[in-house]
């Protein structure tokens, strides 16, 4: 009898320890990841590791129609309206276009941060490539487009996530797409 209500003294301790453990584990992936992120203002074109990005204010139709009249959806366009961190991701490929973009209609109240990891297949598989952050302050579409995602491969790995800025529900939708630059 002794031996037993030690051992289940014992194991209520290391349940009991464990649970304290729990919030170590829990921490925030968008703090550390902006530390080496590259913050893009609108109307700003930066370079990283040969992944050109852009980010542009304005009429988002317009602009699909004007830029290019096909392209490709990398997943289904979202609606988002909680207070929570939306997050999606895709592995792109060459064959539907040289360009991945994300248009963002923001019809909320709150402002959006919006950040964007792209990884090059076959080039350094263990490294991210491109971890650009953006900051939507106002309504209207943001669109972000990447260029030379498939330099170097014939597929590309993404990863975004949208979050309010301060706290409070968010309203936004979502679109990424590849189409064809037609660079000449």
């Amino acid at each position: 009898m002794k031996k037993i209500k030690k051992l289940t003294a014992l194991l209520l301790t290391l349940v009991m320890s464990l649970a304290l453990a729990v919030p170590c584990f829990a921490a925030e992936p968008q703090e550390a990841s902006r530390e080496n992120a590259v913050h893009l203002k609108v109307g700003e074109t930066v370079t990283v590791n040969g992944l050109t990005a852009t980010l542009e204010k304005g009429n988002a139709a317009a602009t699909l129609s004007a830029a290019r009249t096909v392209y490709t959806p990398i997943t289904s366009t979202k609606t988002w309206t909680y207070e929570r961190e939306f997050g999606d991701s895709a592995t792109c490929r060459s064959l539907y276009g040289d360009m991945l973009s994300f248009t963002i209609v923001n019809d909320g109240a709150n402002d959006l941060t919006m950040e964007v990891w792209v990884n090059r297949n076959g080039v350094r598989p263990e490294r991210v490539e491109g971890n650009f952050y953006c900051e939507m302050n106002d309504e209207g579409p943001y669109t972000l487009t990447i260029k030379d995602a498939f330099r170097y491969g014939d597929t590309a790995d993404a990863e975004w996530s949208v979050l309010p800025t301060n706290t409070g529900r968010v309203n936004f939708t979502i679109s990424a797409y590849q189409y064809w630059s037609f660079d000449v």
